[in-house]
């Protein structure tokens, strides 16, 4: 007779014995030994073994135990499915596998898999991988590993599907492919930016994250502008660009506008619109052509009204002091100038006559004679433009600190002669700050100075 028995002993110490009982002619003889080691190894084991299963049964990864089959050749051929969890058929949408080749499931499977699995039994080196099977219509990743020493024909394979994932990188990388090209080619300009706050959470600048090959209608080459602020770019932005395009992060509502860019010298219709948490997207197209066109048909039709006008009001005046009085009158009026006179211009002499102005006390009154060797680069042969005294080139620094001292930021100045070989005379149309005059108020003042003046 045996016997396994769990004895207590009088301390509370628990043993394991294995009895064993014979018979013989003086009664009964019983031997035993300790096994206490041997069962709390089983139950170890046990232990273990229902962890495993628990988590091989409740896994999301599949996984699966294969035998790799060579043919007669040696080469890695078909592979015999040893054991799989719940998941594994999940993921291939197979049946279950357990006993059967690859072969006989799948008829011609990727031979790609058996060669990877004999690799593996070869050198012993795990392999992580993704590979496809046509037959299934899925793609897996996979993490292949030995099981057993040099000897085992034996593999695990860990692994998930990721057909789902593939697709959706493949869609992404068309969408992307489609969205380059679209950027590339996109006529309009396109900029992605992100925006720079102060301490306050005030829009104060923004850094260039990605421009299109459009940009260049700035001016401005694509690799000087990526990385760079817009105020790096361009120094003289307006406030009134960031502004707006602050509001429109901060908001989430889309901006159309039309604004002049100073720095670019262009004017530009744009729609901002936010990207994303602190970065917005810029669509724009260079409109100055259409804009100046605007302008200039609004200017003519003011500048025909105005000549009108000014005709009527110079044949109601009764001598040539008043026409040319009345003259600069008019003309400041209408040009908004903060000063506007006539100055005869005597060569031989170096000097030149101030005989009428008018002014709104921005530029001070003229004297009555001024200096011409002052003004050395002074031309009188055609109408003299400076948007702004102290940039415009072609100035001396004598001459931009005489302009400066006379209170002038900007003029125009018309020429014209009075006969053959008399002295020029013109007049002089004044702002107290940089001005960019515009083709039709200079042909205005080209247009005014024909008419008054001494005869």
């Amino acid at each position: 007779m045996s016997l396994e028995h769990l004895y207590i002993r009088w301390d509370g110490h628990a043993r394991w014995l294995d009895m064993r009982a014979y018979p013989v002619p003086e009664g009964l003889a019983v031997f035993w030994r300790d096994i206490t080691d041997r069962k709390l190894t089983e139950e170890r084991l046990r232990e273990s073994e229902t962890k495993y299963r628990r988590l091989f049964n409740s896994m999301d990864e599949a996984y699966a135990v294969v035998e790799v089959l060579q043919d007669e050749t040696g080469r890695w051929a078909d592979f015999l499915f040893i054991e799989v969890n719940p998941a594994f058929m999940e993921h291939t949408g197979m049946p279950y596998p357990v006993g059967r080749t690859a072969t006989q499931i799948l008829g011609t499977p990727n031979p790609r898999w058996a060669e990877a699995y004999g690799q593996v039994i070869e050198t012993g080196q795990p392999v992580r991988m993704e590979e496809g099977e046509l037959t299934l219509g899925r793609v897996f990743d996979l993490n292949i590993f030995r099981l057993g020493g040099p000897e085992s024909r034996r593999v695990a394979v860990l692994f998930t599907n990721v057909t789902e994932r593939r697709k959706a990188e493949a869609a992404l990388r068309t969408s992307e492919e489609q969205y380059r090209l679209l950027f590339s080619n996109l006529s309009d300009g396109f900029v992605l930016a992100k925006m720079i706050w102060d301490d306050e959470g005030r829009p104060v600048d923004w850094r260039f994250v990605e421009v299109n090959k459009a940009w260049e209608q700035t001016g401005i080459p694509v690799e000087q502008v990526i990385g760079r602020t817009a105020r790096e770019v361009n120094p003289l932005i307006e406030p009134g660009w960031i502004e707006t395009c602050g509001k429109v992060v901060q908001t989430g509502e889309p901006a159309i506008y039309e604004a002049y860019a100073t720095g670019f010298g262009k004017w530009f219709e744009t729609v901002a619109f936010r990207h994303s948490p602190d970065h917005f997207g810029m669509l724009f197209r260079d409109v100055t052509y259409r804009v100046r066109a605007e302008e200039n048909q609004r200017d003519a039709e003011r500048r025909q009204k105005f000549l009108l006008r000014f005709s009527d009001a110079l044949r109601a005046e009764g001598n040539v002091d008043a026409v040319a009085d009345r003259a600069v009158a008019l003309l400041g009026d209408h040009l908004q100038l903060d000063r506007c006179y006539i100055a005869d211009f005597w060569m031989e002499e170096d000097r030149a006559t101030i005989t009428h102005q008018f002014g709104r006390g921005q530029v001070p009154l003229m004297p009555p004679e001024i200096r011409l060797s002052d003004f050395p680069n002074a031309t009188f042969d055609r109408t003299l433009v400076i948007d702004d005294v102290l940039a415009t080139p072609g100035l001396s620094d004598k001459e931009r600190d005489k302009m400066t001292a006379l209170g002038f930021g900007a003029l125009i100045a018309p020429t014209l002669r009075k006969g053959e070989n008399h002295p020029l005379w013109a007049i002089v149309c004044v702002t107290a700050t940089p001005r960019v005059w515009s083709p039709g108020e200079i042909g205005l003042a080209e247009e005014v100075a024909s008419e008054p003046g001494p005869q």
